[in-house]
């Protein structure tokens, strides 16, 4: 028997269809909902329960922290419990309360805002994902896939961003596996690497953290034009040493962050940086 509209089918058959449709979805903010339950009312009201149940397995891709911080307070803290999988461009968070980016979108300032310990009324503030993290009690991500904000540039004060970054996620909760895409120009020379923490000492801290026997650890590939990935040392070159494997010039660069097994990931209710608190005592959230 033919079917001419998707309605012609019977019950069963449509939630099979929203399940494979929902299933594993990539949606991009904002457009963060599924366009086949804004078709129809009766297609809106047999797709939401699955849409519901589909949460753990959806993509939520970002462009930015302030779009993720965005999203993550406006659902209610079950919900946020069955994000899985999210990926976010690395662009901090620029706290500032004279820039639009800020008070005009998230908070409604004081009528007198009070002097600030440096004299100046608005100071600025810079914060990465890792600094917000503990605002989010009970995230629990099997993978968070973060892109450099700048990817595809070169130069040093671009791999030092990229190095502070992963610094403070290798100690952040809330994910299991996190995958950081970085440009091609990963230092490959002891001059490309000056001042650089070593990507070593991320492994030893996060074996430290979790067990050096229960898998957690730090992997670095480089990945070529045909999407071939290749195995890179977890050191930087030093003075002395001959030119790393990242002289290849890789199409760009994958920093891979496992947690232990057995791990307790889940983000716990924790201290704020003190910049935030500060910041929290006079201004709130819409």
């Amino acid at each position: 028997m033919a079917f001419r509209y998707l309605l012609d089918l019977p019950i069963e058959l449509r939630q099979q269809i929203y399940t494979f449709y929902l299933d594993s979805l990539p949606l991009t903010y904002p457009d963060l909902f599924p366009s086949l339950l804004l078709a129809s009312h009766q297609l809106h009201e047999e797709a939401s329960v699955t849409w519901r149940l589909s949460w753990p397995t959806v993509h939520f891709k970002f462009g930015g922290i302030r779009h993720l911080l965005r999203f993550l307070t406006r659902i209610k803290h079950p919900t946020l419990c069955k994000l899985r999988h999210v990926s976010v461009i690395n662009l901090p968070l620029d706290l500032s309360p004279d820039s639009s980016n800020l008070f005009n979108i998230w908070f409604d300032p004081p009528e007198s805002p009070k002097p600030f310990a440096n004299g100046y009324e608005r100071p600025r503030h810079i914060f990465d994902l890792h600094d917000l993290l503990p605002l989010f009690p009970g995230l629990q991500l099997s993978t968070l896939t973060i892109y450099d904000p700048f990817y595809g540039y070169q130069g040093a004060y671009h791999q030092e961003t990229a190095c502070h970054a992963l610094g403070g996620l290798v100690r952040s909760q809330g994910w299991k596996e996190l995958l950081y895409l970085v440009r091609h120009d990963w230092p490959s020379s002891p001059a490309d690497s000056h001042g650089l923490p070593q990507p070593s000492t991320w492994d030893a801290l996060i074996k430290q953290r979790d067990g050096t026997c229960s898998g957690a650890g730090v992997q670095i590939f480089g990945i070529d034009t045909a999407k071939r990935r290749t195995s890179m040392s977890c050191t930087f070159p030093t003075d002395g040493q001959e030119p790393s494997d990242g002289d290849q010039r890789y199409e760009h660069v994958e920093v891979q962050l496992t947690r232990g097994r057995g791990v307790d990931f889940v983000q716990e209710r924790g201290k704020c940086n003190a910049a935030i608190e500060y910041l929290f005592q006079y201004y709130s959230w819409k």
